[in-house]
């Protein structure tokens, strides 16, 4: 653009210096004028057929259909410009008289034809015509409007108004038909100048130049006087510089651009071919070396030239080097090939080599392409590859290429075998294609930014199957910064999603009237405070008991029993709104929960009141029983809770009192909660006082619960903290521990428990008899909520000089309801420095079976709620096989807490459970005790007796 500029600029400046100076000849006739005309027109004509020429022999190609219009046109204008020359004065005649008329007529002609031309070019778009008979239309039309031009000029010149009037110069008719034509070159040269402001396919910047300069030319041609002068032959010289421009243009889009394009794509082959990791060769069909890459021969040791000709052969190892001719013959037939093979370097020294082979036909001649990958560290990790062998051979993850807008480019046959499409069908698919949600492309966008902005991520989500079903998938997915596409493992995770849904039904629904359990009425009552406390209106607790529901077990059966607390469970939910829940803590005793009745207390109790006179009616119809009819009565009891009130267990508390005052009352009738009766309240304060000052008075102890295997062998123990209270006596954990949560006491006191674990470890590793042992303690969310508490658990073993791999923490899930990243980084960092984990309680908790795969887990402990009942609950059992299948899976520990008698332990070990701990084995008693029992560590397991 900077040098058009300036040769745009030298030629203004001549214009304007031919134009201004006095003493310039326009009015004078230049000698030798018509051979310098003749020579000028010539040129130009020239030029036009040379732009006809190359532009009319691009038509069989894809290229812009602009160039076959400004080629036709130009050849029309070149014929025109040779009539033009032909009919000059001093020129023999050309078919009728010349004259300056006629000689003028062929001129405005052609320049009409030229800016016209051109002027459709720069408003056309630059794209191909439609077929090529388009081309042919557009030579035929011109070629007919130049014949009917030159017939009319020839013949029928008293047409035209006059443009040249001897001894006067031009007329004003021949002047407005040049400035009509200027202004159609400038309004082109507009047209391109704002074009050249965005990126184009074709050399605007040359059409501008030409535009500008026939705009210069046209000029000079409306200032002249006589047909000799200067200025005419200014202008010729202009129109020349311009044709050429605009030759140049042609010539560029048609013949150099295409060149330089594939000179630049053979420079990159070349490029690409030497910079490839692998070794590449070509080989004849002899098995000679045609060509190979930079990397192929210099890790050989060898010069191109000491490579290329040479049988293939020649620089393999003496056991591949005769299979060859096999592979040769064999890629003949197929097409392609992968093998292993090995290279002889020239020291001597071989290479592994793993080869993909295919025959390509390059330059009209038939060749093998081979890429030839070093796979010497391949082969040196064997050995260690064969060690997982089995676990490989037993891996279905899918694996993905897809690119920034989430187009599949790869797919393995694992992902294939998982999503039931072919491979075929699934390289060009989207991934939004394969999502099973309702707003997938949404989803597909949100996951590749998030990989994109982090580099990788890990999530779940569902696939559709080809048969419609919806897959569960894990995915693993990493960004290749270089090419901006992204690498994704997906896992089908199905099965366990089901075992999760599984224990999830398992554990907080009741098996026998599917209302939720008492472990899921917990959870959404702890919601409904937290909700009640943010909105300001009171909720309600109603508690109800069936009325002598045992003497209808004794006389009718469980079986009817069980139906009537079926058909109860079914009546319940009529009499609530669709947001309240129903549910059954065991037994014949359910709980109704009610939100979002009022701020006023007094507008609370009252629709409470309406929903359990509702519940009292519906409960007290006839219930049958194909051929028994049964009346039955419930005992209600009503609590309100709201900004004020003091926890999940306190509104149980409330609702159980207030029904044991109905049941008092007579049954069949309801009661609210009297807040006078709750006597539990003062106690609750005195003890949060005493507790502030129990770990300075020394009143906490640790006692110590034996685990055992399944030879009944110690393998460890559990600390377990007990406050001897001076007046009480022993205080249970599960009064104290809630509140010490609640006042942060929580800290130091688990600081103590670590410290004195810690201590304890110490002297058990001076024994021979107990240095093995492992010692678990309780880890509170509070502790491991605090940032300096892996330092905190670090000082502890250093400070204690113990073995870290002995001691184990205990979390609850319900580490998992804060925020489960700094969660599994905490552990991670105690992982490193030794620490052991296992996740207590587990099932109980509500939300953590999705993150079990990102805790770095060793154990996982079967909460004794799922084996207090095993033996004779076939809900416990299935909960508690799922939870040792799904340990086992992970490659976790898992043992069972609880355990009280033989039966419960036979069934464990009969389900892949090896680790126990319960009374079945020992009580948690003192240190002096504890060491005592192991001192009987190896008695003959019992056979007959429960504890």
């Amino acid at each position: 653009m900077l040098n058009m500029a300036k040769i745009l600029l030298v030629l203004v400046f001549i214009q304007l210096l031919a134009w201004m100076l006095p003493a310039w000849p326009h009015s004078k006739d230049i000698p030798y004028y018509l051979p310098l005309h003749t020579l000028l027109e010539t040129v130009s004509i020239i030029v036009s057929i040379m732009v006809f020429a190359v532009g009319w022999n691009s038509k069989g190609r894809l290229l812009s259909g602009n160039i076959i219009l400004l080629a036709c046109a130009f050849f029309s204008v070149g014929v025109l410009d040779f009539s033009h020359t032909m009919s000059y004065g001093s020129m023999p005649d050309f078919f009728s008289p010349n004259d300056q008329q006629k000689h003028l007529n062929f001129w405005l002609s052609a320049r009409i034809l030229a800016a016209t031309a051109l002027l459709v070019v720069s408003i056309r778009e630059w794209k191909p015509l439609h077929s090529k008979a388009s081309g042919y239309l557009i030579f035929s039309s011109l070629l007919i409007l130049t014949l009917i031009i030159n017939w009319a000029v020839v013949y029928h010149q008293t047409w035209f108004p006059d443009t040249f009037i001897l001894g006067q110069g031009l007329t004003p008719f021949k002047k407005n038909v040049e400035y009509i034509v200027i202004l159609t070159n400038l309004a082109t040269a507009a047209i391109l100048y704002s074009k050249m402001r965005r990126p184009q396919t074709f050399k605007v910047v040359l059409m501008f130049g030409a535009v500008c300069t026939l705009a210069m030319s046209e000029f000079f041609f409306t200032l002249y006087t006589t047909m000799t002068g200067g200025y005419n032959v200014l202008g010729h010289i202009y129109k020349v510089i311009a044709y050429l421009f605009i030759y140049r243009a042609v010539v560029v889009e048609v013949i150099e651009e295409p060149y330089n394009l594939l000179e630049l794509a053979k420079n990159k082959f070349s490029y690409i071919f030497d910079s490839v990791n692998d070794g590449i060769e070509l080989l004849s069909m002899d098995g000679r070396i045609v060509d190979a890459n930079r990397l192929d021969y210099e890790r050989l040791g060898y010069t191109r030239e000491e490579v290329i000709g040479k049988p293939l052969v020649q620089f393999s190892s003496s056991k591949y080097g005769p299979k060859i001719p096999y592979r040769i013959e064999q890629i003949a037939k197929t097409g392609l090939a992968t093998f292993e093979s090995a290279r002889v370097r020239k020291d001597g020294s071989v290479i592994p080599v793993e080869i993909n082979a295919r025959l390509v036909e390059l330059d009209a001649q038939q060749v093998f392409l081979c890429i030839c990958r070093d796979i010497t560290d391949r082969k040196h990790a064997d050995a260690d590859l064969r060690k997982y062998k089995a676990v490989l051979e037993t891996t279905h993850d899918g694996f993905l290429i897809v690119d920034s807008m989430g187009f599949l480019l790869e797919a393995n046959k694992a992902y294939s075998d998982i999503s039931g499409y072919a491979l075929d069908e699934l390289k060009g698919m989207n991934i939004a294609q394969l999502e099973a949600g309702k707003q997938a492309g949404n989803e597909v966008k949100k996951y590749i930014a998030t990989a994109a902005a982090q580099g990788y991520d890990i999530f779940e989500t569902q696939h559709r199957h080809k048969n419609g079903h919806a897959i569960s998938i894990e995915v693993s997915i990493s960004l290749i910064p270089e090419s901006n596409q992204f690498v994704a493992f997906c896992r089908d995770i199905t099965s366990r999603k089901k075992a999760e849904e599984n224990i999830q039904l398992l554990a907080f629904y009741d098996q026998l009237t599917h209302l939720p359990n008492r472990r899921l009425l917990l959870d959404r009552l702890q919601q409904a405070l937290a909700a009640s406390a943010r909105s300001e209106k009171k909720g309600a607790l109603i508690f109800i008991d069936l009325d002598n529901f045992k003497s209808l077990n004794d006389t009718l059966g469980h079986n009817v029993g069980d139906l009537l607390l079926q058909k109860v469970a079914e009546r319940l939910t009529t009499c609530v709104r669709d947001g309240d829940t129903v549910a059954r803590l065991g037994g014949d005793e359910f709980v109704v929960m009610l939100e979002d009745l009022s701020e006023m207390e007094f507008e609370a109790a009252t629709k409470t009141e309406i929903v359990v006179h509702k519940i009292l009616f519906t409960l007290n119809r006839l219930y049958q029983f194909d051929t028994h009819a049964y009346h039955n009565t419930p005992s209600i009891g009503a609590t309100l809770f709201g900004k004020h009130t003091d926890g999940v267990e306190e509104v149980l508390k409330q609702a159980d009192i207030a029904m044991y005052q109905a049941k008092a009352a007579g049954r069949n009738t309801f009661r609210f909660f009297d807040v006078e009766m709750q006597q539990a309240i003062s106690d609750q304060v005195k003890l949060e006082a005493e507790l502030q000052q129990a770990l300075k008075l020394k009143q906490f102890q640790l006692h110590y619960q034996i685990q055992v295997d399944e030879l009944y062998r110690p393998v460890g123990a559990e600390a377990l903290i007990r406050w001897i209270h001076p007046e009480r006596g022993l205080i249970s954990p599960g009064e104290f521990i809630p509140l010490a949560e609640k006042t942060l006491q929580i800290l130091p006191i688990g600081q103590w428990v670590l410290d004195s674990a810690c201590a304890q470890l110490k002297v058990w590793q001076q024994d021979e008899l107990t240095r093995h042992l492992t010692l678990s303690i309780n880890v509170s969310a509070k502790q491991f909520q605090r940032p300096n508490f892996v330092e905190l658990v670090q000082d502890a073993v250093e400070s204690h000089a113990i073995n870290p791999n002995l001691l184990k923490l205990e979390p609850t899930e319900s580490i998992l309801l804060e925020n489960i990243q700094d969660t599994v980084t905490t552990m991670n960092a105690l992982k490193a420095i030794g620490i052991h984990f296992a996740l207590d309680d587990f099932g109980t908790g509500f939300s953590s079976l999705q993150y079990l795969k990102r805790l770095p887990l060793n154990q996982l402990k079967i909460d004794q709620s799922f084996v207090r009942d095993l033996v004779s609950d076939n809900s416990d059992q299935a909960i508690v096989r799922t939870i040792i299948a799904m340990a086992h899976s992970l490659n976790l520990e898992v043992i069972a807490e609880g355990v009280e008698t033989v039966a419960q332990r036979q069934l464990l070990l009969a389900n892949g459970c090896k680790l126990y701990q319960g009374y079945l084995f020992g009580k948690p008693v003192p240190i002096g005790q504890f060491e005592s029992l192991l001192d009987q560590s190896l008695r003959p397991a019992p056979t007959n007796y429960e504890i």
